[in-house]
């Protein structure tokens, strides 16, 4: 991808730290953000987050741009409905939960495009 190496990406919208505290019998409902790092060959890593996404029981969609990059879009959705991951007793760690496809694209031609799984993680 360019000199383009994807690092990691992440879904959040429960934060569960209050002024450094842990509070996970009481934990934070946010806004739905996306992150996305990656890595240029010979620069820093760069960490791009987004609060412009879409998520509900079906679909998880974001896009957002960077002008070194293109724009960058995930459209994808959950293949458990139930949501609430956590209270779930046949979930456990790793199990995917969400698939989509990840795509970038720059001056109207894709760079690429890729299908994503992601598993659940119970950490912070």
């Amino acid at each position: 991808m360019r000199g383009l190496k994807l690092r990691y990406i992440s879904l959040r919208n429960v934060d569960y730290y209050d002024g450094g505290k842990a509070t996970h019998e009481n934990p934070k409902i946010l806004s739905p953000e996306v992150i996305v790092a990656y890595t240029y060959i010979a620069k820093d890593s760069i960490i791009q987050v987004t609060n412009r996404v879409t998520v509900n029981r079906d679909t998880v969609v974001f896009s957002f741009v960077d002008p070194e990059v293109g724009t960058i879009s995930f459209r994808g959705g959950f293949l458990d409905k139930r949501g609430q991951f956590w209270n779930q007793n046949d979930i456990a760690e790793s199990t995917i939960v969400l698939a989509g496809l990840f795509r970038i694209q720059w001056n109207d031609s894709t760079v690429t495009s890729r299908r994503f799984s992601f598993t659940y993680f119970s950490g912070d």
